[in-house]
């Protein structure tokens, strides 16, 4: 929603109206209203309880009309699909459809969804700003492959759309995902763009062999523990030199809490049943 259409919509409330982008106040009398759309407002529409005096309405730099998201409405624009389910491949008991990003993470169910798959609902008549063409080249890059452009664009749409990781999607797991670069250009707001750049620069990495300084950052490391974890249980990993040489290993038994390695550049290392890395230092 546009900014001026939100304020005309909530103007007779008789409420504060205020604005917020990443947790910082925004003065809503000394902006343009165009160069704002809406993302969110707290709390949320109809949720309005007795007593309440202010509404925050969470702000999101408009895009110029020459970088419009292919989502968009339009004559020469296809929509996009997704289609939303709290178990992989459409499964679950929970099934949801959408036909933009901004749907996916207004919906009430948003936290439940494991994974949403992505399709243009009109292929044929899709054609790529340069911005777009930008996320389709990462795409096609990783995958070693050209993918037809809505098919290509349509992967950093599904990243955008909800959290995943090695759990819920096998693209992310033994490897790291310069994919993921490509959704973050498409979706830079995300709630989880943090963690996809994170995977995307090797910051953060699943089991697998690595070359350090080449496929991860060289720095310290920590297996990140999950909530509830009651330690780190059959983990091995090994630090190596240019030869193979092991210059650091351990095998973990059982530790109650996760070992930080310094890995240097040049080195290999390697993680077996550890879980999830995460740069620390």
């Amino acid at each position: 929603m546009t900014l001026s259409g939100a304020l005309i919509a909530l103007s007779g409330l008789g409420l504060d109206i205020q604005g917020s982008r990443d947790g910082s106040a925004i003065d809503l009398g000394t902006v343009a209203l165009k160069d704002w759309t809406v993302k969110g407002q707290e709390p949320e529409a109809g949720e309005f309880p007795d007593g309440l005096q202010a509404v925050t309405l969470i702000l999101t730099p408009a895009i110029a009309a020459s970088d419009e998201p292919v989502q968009s409405a339009g004559e020469d624009k296809p929509q996009w699909l997704f289609e939303c389910s709290d178990e992989k491949y459409g499964l679950g008991d929970l099934e949801e459809t959408f036909h933009s990003l901004d749907e996916v993470w207004a919906s009430a169910n948003y936290e439940e969804f494991l994974e949403c798959s992505v399709e243009a609902t009109n292929p044929d008549s899709y054609k790529p700003t340069k911005a777009e063409k930008k996320v389709i080249a990462i795409v096609n890059e990783h995958f070693d492959g050209r993918e037809e452009d809505h098919y290509a664009y349509a992967n950093a749409l599904e990243e955008c759309a909800v959290p995943r990781g090695p759990k819920n999607s096998a693209e992310w797991a033994g490897g790291v995902q310069k994919f993921l670069e490509a959704a973050v250009l498409v979706c830079p707001d995300a709630k989880h763009a943090k963690e996809m750049t994170a995977w995307a620069r090797g910051e953060k990495f699943d089991d697998g062999t690595y070359v350090v300084g080449k496929t991860i950052p060289a720095g310290a490391y920590q297996v990140q523990l999950g909530k509830g974890s009651n330690g780190l249980h059959d983990c091995y990993w090994s630090r190596t030199n240019a030869t193979g040489d092991i210059i650091a290993n351990n095998f973990i038994d059982f530790a109650p809490q996760s070992p930080v390695v310094q890995v240097y550049a040049g080195e290999g290392f390697v993680s077996e049943g550890c879980g999830i890395w995460a740069k620390v230092g």
